[in-house]
């Protein structure tokens, strides 16, 4: 089983990481750190625990991003099976031993297995939280094409099953029969990664187990300037799997353009967070990506000529924002975003606060 973990300015976390990974009850392992463009003391904690342990493998190079960081680490790697895991997040000693089991009894393609996100120290965590999708319902082995038909609207928003690197343990046959691209962006990179390899999987093992411990407060405690760029990408991802749905293809058209509109409001709520109260630069700032942006276009235009699919979400989360990105009511979704965060319990912006120092 090769292990492959992108190490990017990770100094405070991936010693501890490696640590986890060393761990193993599976001991037939390679680890493979892949130092992309670090400038702090990453690659030296890397290369000292690879003289520790002869599985560790520490490769170098310039910074290209977590997605091709892992494209490299796999050109290099020799495992059956592989898996991902982030340079700052930790995964339980059993993870490996039960994941390796699991693909063997099932002779799936892909495992899939659960998560924990944490705060500060996974022993003693100010805050756990283990989220729960509904295919974790029916653990065991599925059918790929009855598992993706059930659950292929998780690529849109709908989270039945997790999309993200973690929570994912390739069979490496399959995955270079696929050949899925690395995309170069640097959100939701994983989302397109198995977007492409979910609808040709054949046959799923679903693991419910938490193997994957997942530290908050990344890259979702800041502003990224590049949210609504990476999304104009990753549609692009999402439409060519849509594509190849054929027929079922209008089935989803509604969540794809539907999700272009939740995005806007989440670059605005960033906004609030991390760059500034005030709801008229707020709406200044989604209106200008509206303006630059065609997937936004395309998607106000879909929703605007499919009212009854947004009345279908009358009372529902969502409703009224999509309601007024249809009408182009930029200024309304700043205000109703204001509006949301001002009900926020109080120890949110703390929470918040505490992420962006942790990161």
């Amino acid at each position: 089983v090769s292990i492959i973990m992108p190490v990017y300015n990770a100094q405070a976390f991936c010693a501890r990481t490696l640590k986890s990974l060393m761990a193993q009850t599976y001991r037939d392992i390679e680890i493979i750190a892949v130092n992309d463009g670090s400038t702090d003391g990453s690659r030296a904690i890397c290369e000292r625990l690879a003289q520790r342990d002869s599985r560790i493998r520490v490769l170098s190079g310039e910074n290209v991003g977590a997605s091709l960081a892992r494209k490299k680490g796999l050109a290099f790697a020799s495992g059956e099976y592989f898996m991902f895991c982030d340079a700052d997040d930790l995964l339980v000693p059993e993870a490996v031993q039960t994941m390796v089991a699991a693909a063997e009894e099932s002779a799936a393609n892909i495992a899939l297995f659960g998560y924990t996100g944490f705060l500060f120290h996974p022993k003693f965590p100010l805050f756990r939280w283990t989220p729960h999708y509904a295919c974790f319902d029916r653990p065991g082995v599925h059918d790929g094409q009855d598992f993706i038909d059930q659950h292929f609207n998780s690529f849109f928003g709908w989270g039945t099953i997790p999309v993200g690197a973690p929570g994912y343990f390739y069979r490496r046959d399959f995955f270079d029969a696929v050949n899925p691209e690395f995309p170069a962006h640097s959100f939701g990179e994983d989302l397109c990664l198995n977007i492409q390899l979910l609808p040709k999987v054949g046959r799923v093992m679903v693991v419910p187990q938490p193997l994957y411990l997942y530290r908050l407060g990344g890259s979702s405690a800041r502003f990224n300037p590049n949210y609504i760029s990476d999304q104009a990408e990753i549609k692009q991802y999402q439409l060519r799997a849509l594509q190849q749905q054929g027929a079922r293809m209008k089935e989803y058209l509604f969540l794809y353009h539907l999700e272009a509109a939740t995005a806007l409001s989440a670059m605005g709520r960033m906004a609030f967070y991390y760059k500034t109260k005030d709801p008229t630069a707020v709406a200044s700032l989604m209106r200008e990506a509206f303006e630059v942006y065609t997937f936004l276009q395309e998607a106000q235009i879909y929703l605007a000529a499919h009212p009854e699919r947004i009345e279908t979400m009358r009372g529902q989360w969502g409703y009224e924002r999509c309601r007024l990105f249809t009408a182009g009511d930029f200024e309304g979704i700043a205000l109703l975003l204001q509006s949301e965060i001002a009900r926020e319990h109080p120890l949110k912006p703390l929470m918040r606060k505490l992420r962006k120092w942790l990161r």
